[in-house]
């Protein structure tokens, strides 16, 4: 195919790989929390465009069900606030990332591990996929597929 043929990967210029490495930590960062506190939601709703899509890790023998980070987003808070234990620390950080760039769409896979401060083991691995688009200037998450290794059947 010729050189600059927009269905080839392309490298990320410095310019997109500083956003999309900025937008990860706010989105990461959102998903933490110290005990008995809440997600920053508004940190989280900043990294999405309007109505973008997620998918929560499924289960075997489950279907995905994607729903708007909206909708996630109100499940995830409804189940806190309707908790009758207390919220325990929550953080997730990146062990790795892998960035292909085709026209102007990024996929991003994010190895990631999580944990919970009443989590007796460390957590198995989890893998995010996320699909960005620049919209108004900057890269904003289209959708956000997530699965945990420990969802897997064996």
């Amino acid at each position: 195919m010729p050189s600059g043929d927009p269905l080839q990967p392309a490298p990320l210029t410095a310019a997109d790989a500083e956003q999309v490495e900025a937008l990860l930590d706010d989105l990461y960062r959102s998903f933490c929390s110290t005990e008995g506190e809440e997600p920053d939601w508004e940190l989280m709703r900043s990294v999405f465009v309007t109505d973008a899509q997620f998918v929560s890790e499924t289960a075997a023998g489950e279907s995905p069900e994607p729903q708007t980070v909206e909708a996630f987003i109100a499940s995830w808070r409804d189940a806190i606030r309707s908790s009758t234990t207390p919220r325990p620390a929550h953080d997730e950080w990146i062990t790795g990332t892998q960035t292909t760039k085709v026209g102007e769409l990024i996929r991003v896979d994010v190895a990631f591990e999580a944990r919970k401060s009443t989590d007796p083991v460390a957590r198995k691995p989890g893998l995010d996929t996320l699909t960005l688009a620049k919209v108004d200037g900057a890269w904003r998450v289209l959708s956000f597929v997530v699965q945990y290794e420990s969802k897997l059947p064996g």
